[in-house]
Order: structure tokens, then sequence, then C-alpha cells
């Protein structure tokens, strides 16, 4: 039995949600893993650190790229986390987003010196319960399974997304920073460096 018009044009209709991908930028640097924070796992789950990041948190510029060494506003890192310029978090907050907190993290060059421009994570917080199961092709956790260890497909039912979720984890997948489209889209006009989304799997 095929599909009705209206679920072959939901099929063909892009997610206004994304996945969050940095664009690589010439010369632009790229950071290692977060350091300095007990417990990084833990942001990934959602817990809030507005009152517990600590001063000690930083990151440093990729040894392997050494000759990457210009700022850009949206960080590659190998954290899956929104590393942005200051400009960034302006433009993003502005639009009063929920569930997201603003940690301020040193960035620390190649002689590990502190670069001058600020850097900070938008950090997501108490994870929405939005994905389609019935709709996705995941792969559990065989020791948690309510954990996602990847994913085949990725639909996010956006009746549980509320509109002021600009940037979200779902519930389950740490691995996936989403953000909406209409925001990548802004983002990109607005001319800020390194922005980048790819389609949800």
């Amino acid at each position: 039995m095929g599909r009705t018009p209206n679920a072959e044009a939901e099929h063909l209709m892009p997610s206004p949600f994304m996945w969050w991908d940095p664009a690589s930028v010439k010369n632009g640097f790229l950071v290692t893993e977060l350091l300095g924070v007990d417990r990084v796992f833990a942001m990934k789950k959602g817990e809030s650190f507005a009152a517990v990041f600590p001063k000690t948190a930083h990151f440093r510029f990729d040894p392997d790229f050494k000759r990457n060494t210009e700022l850009v506003d949206c960080v590659l890192n190998i954290d899956h986390t929104m590393l942005v310029s200051e400009s960034v978090k302006d433009f993003v907050m502005e639009r009063k987003p929920e569930g997201l907190e603003v940690l301020p993290v040193k960035v620390l060059d190649h002689k590990k010196i502190a670069v001058k421009s600020p850097y900070f994570i938008l950090h997501p917080v108490a994870l929405p319960d939005c994905i389609d199961f019935e709709r996705s092709k995941v792969e559990r956790s065989p020791d948690v399974p309510e954990i996602i260890m990847d994913a085949r497909r990725l639909v996010i039912d956006p009746a549980k997304v509320p509109a002021a979720r600009l940037i979200f984890r779902p519930k389950g997948y740490k691995s996936a920073l989403l953000i909406r489209r209409d925001l990548v889209e802004d983002l990109k006009a607005a001319g800020f460096s390194g922005v980048g989304a790819r389609e949800l799997p």
C-alpha cells in the first residue's frame, strides 16, 4: 500500500531542524576537546552547568594544524559542541532561546596563550523528548537502551519541540546537536564565518 498524498508531501518536505556541523574555513583555527571540566559527559546529557562551569575550562588550538590561526565565529571541534564567537552568541541570544545556557570559555592558541576575542559554548539543557521512533532508524546501546549510539534515519517530531528551542540535543541522543533551519539561514545571511549544518540522516 503506497503513501497517501499528504504522507508523500510530508516525506519530501525538509525537516525544520538540521545537524550543527561547522564549516571549515581557510586558515581558520580548530580545537581539540574541552579541557578543565569534570563530568563533560554530563553536559551532553543536558545537565545545567551555568552555576558550576569552572574558570579553568578551555580549548586548545589543534596542534595538527599549525597554520590554522585565523579566528572564526563558529569553531570546528571534536566534542560536538557549539563553540562560537561573542558576535554569534549575541545574535542567537537576541532571539531569546529557551533551554540554552551561555558558558564563557577560554581558547588557547598554539603558544598556549588565550586569544583576546571572547568565546562561548551555547549549551542546551532540559533535552526535549522529541524523536519519532516509529519513523526513525536508530541503534540503541545494548547496555542502556535509552541511549542512542547511531542513527541511519533521525526524524524529529516538531510538535514536541517548543518554538523557542532554537538549539538542542534530542533526549537520548547526546551526539546530535540540532539547530533550527531558519536560524542557520539567518547566521549565514549575517556573514558569520564557519557557519555549517547538514541534513539529518
